[in-house]
């Protein structure tokens, strides 16, 4: 999945699991910004999960402050040559 493929696919997940706007979303918005608690994140942690049939732990989901580090983590976890 190429990036910009994979940033449309969280706003696309975040905008339909927390009910916020995405369209203005950059790589620096801050999710406490947003209005996106550690409860959010977890409820998005797994809606990540089930769309791309992959295990987040808690520990990497805490670390999580950005929509970067959302978008970061998943590319380090999703395979390179492979479409979703």
């Amino acid at each position: 999945m190429k990036r910009e493929e994979l940033i449309g696919t969280v706003k696309d997940i975040i905008g339909h699991e927390v009910e916020v706007p995405v369209d203005n979303l950059e790589l620096d918005t801050q999710l406490a910004d947003l209005d996106i608690d550690s409860l959010d994140v977890l409820k998005l942690g797994l809606a990540f999960e089930k769309s791309f049939n992959i295990q987040l732990s808690t520990s990497e989901l805490v670390r999580i402050r950005t929509f970067g580090d959302i978008v970061t983590g998943l590319e380090d976890r999703l395979p390179t040559n492979e479409p979703l």
